[in-house]
């Protein structure tokens, strides 16, 4: 005789599954590593969210400001190449002072 708590056909995995998405998710992406300084600013919320959207957002110290001037050039053209909008306006202003003001001292 068969016991009456049968598991629905693939739900075994799911458990699995789960767990796996919340490491993942833990390890990438905009939440992931060192907090961001000023996060909640009008420039901080400008730089994750335009700076997430197709890769895990950077810490601004990773780089000099001069350095992060030639990625803002680089990342203009991946997304022309991906059919998404160019970074303007006023997003891009919070973006760059955003990044002039918490980027790494120093030369490049």
């Amino acid at each position: 005789m068969r016991s009456a708590s049968r598991r629905q056909p693939g739900t075994a995995a799911a458990p699995v599954i789960l767990a796996g998405l919340l490491v993942a998710g833990g390890c990438q992406g905009p939440g992931a590593g060192t907090p961001i300084p000023e996060a909640e600013s009008a420039e901080g919320a400008a730089f994750r969210n335009q700076c997430s959207r197709c890769h895990a957002l950077p810490h601004p110290e990773r780089h000099t400001y001069d350095q992060w001037r030639h990625y803002l050039e680089l990342m203009d053209q991946r997304r022309e190449e991906r059919g998404m909008k160019a970074l303007t306006g006023t997003d891009r202003e919070r973006v760059v002072t955003y990044l002039r003001k918490h980027a790494k001292n120093g030369e490049d």
